[in-house]
């Protein structure tokens, strides 16, 4: 029974160290590479317009999605650092939006 146990535990051990080594294994290719392992940080945002709003994040992002409540619709978006997204139609001045936007860097 021991015996079993013990090589329970040297498998889940080997398992935790190929996954942790996976991770080191991306951050060495990324710094091999000059891009970090580490995910965009959200900066916050800012409304420019009635009908745009400019989101900011530490790196360059693609927009996966995004979607804001209550509903307004999306004309269209613009990726990069400061990511710009343009709602159709009007606003009045003053309205609460939620956003929710999925990213990714350019590594995914």
């Amino acid at each position: 029974m021991k015996e079993k146990r013990a090589r329970s535990r040297a498998a889940a051990l080997a398992i935790l160290c190929l996954a942790l080594g996976a991770c080191a294994e991306e951050a060495a290719l990324g710094n091999l590479f000059g891009w970090s392992a580490e995910p965009p940080e959200y900066l916050g945002c800012k409304t420019l317009t009635a009908t745009e709003v400019q989101f900011y994040f530490s790196t360059p992002v693609n927009v996966r999605q995004a979607t804001f409540h209550p509903d307004a619709p999306i004309e269209r978006t613009d990726d990069g650092a400061a990511v710009s997204i343009h709602l159709a139609g009007e606003h009045t001045g003053g309205e609460e939006l939620t956003a929710e936007l999925l990213v990714e860097d350019p590594h995914g």
